[in-house]
């Protein structure tokens, strides 16, 4: 079996980025390979924060009570980029992984791969994200190799890199850390929700790049007020939350959005899904595959997704859920089209077969078998 190490943010950083390193990595440990992941001790700056914090406040879930975590490096501070290289070396991995979504941290990134090259370790590069810049294609060059997860990503590197090794992997949808499926009546009387109620969710951090205008817009349409359709707002806001407010007050939307605007920790995040009936991802501007899918899948839930980045990956449209345009007229639909067929239970079935074929553990095999036969 494999030593490998991972560098990627992890426990107690928060975000989806760590729970999908996370995730690999309790995975490849328990195929029997010997897994670490080398983390931040200072991801970003307070200054460059939107959030509150960068950290959970909840314990570690049970996946990865055993994962070896190492907080080593500081986005900030070059000396414990090539500290933590050292002590990678000295671990002896058979091969490195090592996340990129951030352009911020690809210079501590860039300098950790460098100094694994000079030392002779394998490294390559976990794409979640892929934004061009010259500083990620001189690290893609001393890679043995880069791994996508989405479809996207897989031809963003053929296209920028057509004679580097790609493994073409994918965002399985989670299968712990987060729960199991609650009865619908139960979470929604844990939120406050009508039992018999239709309800769409907009999960995780309100960024602008996330399209919640569009969903609002959605929501004014008069098919989906005929409908008596609710929406529930679920995360951190990373703008001016006032505007949101005062968004809905403009439309007329106060009486049919329940606003839940906090961070959700871990032991919540399965009312929220069970008690949903879809949920929409109206996306504007995107570039990798989405947490919130894979998400929704582990609940069982199907997805409104616009056609944008790798999002489209992760759906089988009219199957798994809906690939529609940027636009409220195209969401609105979709979203009156489900609930107007009311056969949840076959996009269930559906989603369920999905998650099968694209198991943590498939991903983990896929991935330990690429970069095991790149190490020249």
């Amino acid at each position: 079996m494999s030593k490998i190490i991972i560098v990627s943010p992890a426990y107690p950083l928060r975000g989806g980025i760590a729970n999908f390193s996370e995730a690999l990595a309790s995975t490849l440990q328990a195929q029997g390979h010997d897994v670490a992941i080398v983390s931040y001790s200072l991801q970003y700056p307070g200054f460059l924060f939107p959030g509150k914090t960068q950290f959970v406040t909840d314990p570690p879930s049970d996946s990865i009570r055993d994962l070896p975590i190492h907080p080593l490096i500081n986005s900030i501070n070059p000396w414990t980029w090539f500290r933590a290289a050292q002590w990678i070396v000295a671990s002896k991995p058979d091969y490195v992984l090592i996340s990129h979504f951030q352009p911020f941290l690809l210079p501590s990134s860039y300098c950790t791969t460098l100094f694994l090259k000079w030392s002779n370790v394998p490294a390559f590069t976990l794409f979640h994200k892929a934004p061009f810049c010259a500083l990620l294609m001189s690290m893609m060059h001393i890679c043995r190799g880069s791994i996508g997860t989405s479809q996207r990503i897989n031809d963003w590197i053929v296209q920028h890199a057509p004679t580097h090794p790609v493994c073409e992997g994918f965002h399985p949808p989670y299968d712990c850390a987060f729960g199991q499926s609650v009865e619908s009546g139960e979470a929604r009387l844990r939120l406050g929700l009508e039992k018999n109620g239709k309800y769409i969710l907009f999960f995780g951090l309100i960024r602008p790049y996330k399209g919640l205008d569009l969903l609002l817009e959605a929501l004014t349409d008069p098919h989906l007020e005929a409908l008596d359709i609710q929406l529930v707002i679920a995360g951190e806001c990373y703008s001016d939350e006032r505007q949101l407010h005062q968004r809905l007050a403009t439309l007329n939307l106060k009486t049919r959005v329940i606003t839940h605007i906090r961070f959700i920790p871990r032991d919540e995040v399965s009312y929220y899904f069970s008690a949903a009936d879809i949920v929409v991802q109206p996306y504007t501007l995107f570039s990798g595959s989405s947490g919130v899918t894979a998400l929704a899948y582990n609940f069982l839930k199907p997805v409104i997704v616009t056609n944008i980045g790798g999002l489209p990956d992760q759906v089988l449209h009219e199957k798994t859920g809906f690939v529609v345009e940027r636009d409220p007229t195209a969401i609105a639909n979709a979203i009156v089209t489900f609930f107007q067929r009311s056969d949840s239970a076959e996009f269930a079935k559906n989603i369920s077969q999905y998650n099968a074929e694209h198991s943590w553990a498939a991903l983990a095999k896929r991935i330990d078998a690429f970069c095991l036969g790149n190490m020249r």
